[in-house]
């Protein structure tokens, strides 16, 4: 349960992040667009180079947020597993105890 209660955080915090990315991503397009009205006027190299910059910024977000993701699954992934493993840990423990008991009943019994 806390696992997946962490795991639903992770998914609204990478949710929000998302959103904060494509944003910024419609910031980018807006001055993208903004620099390309300009080319009329002239300065077409410089255009192009903030175009250019304004994809690889876009480009570089977007890999950053898909790694942080990736990160992030891989911990939920990890976090799960754990409590998985405890909670195995645990019902070996209770069968053990309860083979005892059985076996306790067993010898008194005879």
């Amino acid at each position: 349960a806390e696992a997946d209660k962490a795991a639903a955080e992770r998914e609204v915090a990478f949710s929000a992040e998302q959103d904060e990315l494509l944003e910024a991503n419609g910031k980018l397009e807006e001055q993208v667009r903004e620099l390309q009205a300009g080319a009329a006027a002239g300065g077409e190299e410089a255009i192009r180079a903030a175009v250019l910059a304004a994809e690889q910024e876009a480009a570089s977000a977007a890999e950053a947020a898909i790694a942080q993701a990736k990160a992030e699954a891989v911990a939920a992934m990890a976090e799960r597993e754990a409590a998985f493993s405890a909670e195995q840990d645990e019902m070996f423990s209770t069968i053990a105890k309860l083979e005892e008991e059985n076996e306790a009943l067993k010898a008194a019994a005879s």
